[in-house]
């Protein structure tokens, strides 16, 4: 088992490359557990895609401070062409600072049944909206991908029982 925090660095992936934006060293022990999930940035050959697991407001900000249009460690390294919605889509995530850094053309989202009944909420669904960031929900769509080939992204969704 490794434990990745950004100071890990890169990882290869042959094609693209992985850099870890979150979480610090230092909150890697403490803190929020949802502020401590895995961020990760994908990215090689003109397209990219950031992961971001559970993070919410505290975490979004620290990342726009240190990644961001500004940033103190690496300016626009947040920019992405598609990225997982934050946190299942809770109100408590996908700050206007935070999508505005990343500035996606698509955003997939995870949620639904009964343990995520109340996500996406309909007001972070309408950040996106106001950003014109296509959003693929789970609840909504079925299942949802999206495929980096060279410098094109393309998204995918189907029927909800797929495979059962």
């Amino acid at each position: 088992m490794r434990v990745l925090t950004r100071e890990s660095s890169s990882i290869d992936l042959g094609a693209y490359s992985t850099t870890v934006l979150n979480p610090p060293e230092k909150a890697a022990e403490h803190g929020d557990l949802n502020d401590r999930s895995l961020v990760l940035k994908i990215e090689g050959a003109g397209c990219s895609a950031l992961l971001t697991g559970d993070v919410e407001e505290d975490a979004e900000e620290l990342l726009v401070r240190d990644y961001g249009p500004a940033g103190s460690i690496k300016p626009n390294a947040l920019r992405a062409r598609v990225m997982s919605v934050p946190h299942h889509g809770s109100k408590s995530s996908s700050t206007p600072a935070f999508l505005s850094a990343v500035a996606p053309e698509a955003a997939l989202v995870s949620a639904g049944g009964a343990e995520y009944a109340s996500l996406p909420s309909s007001e972070v669904l309408d950040r996106y909206s106001a950003l014109g960031i296509e959003v693929l929900a789970t609840d909504r769509d079925g299942w949802t991908a999206a495929a980096l080939y060279g410098d094109t992204v393309e998204l995918f969704r189907g029927p909800e029982n797929i495979g059962r």
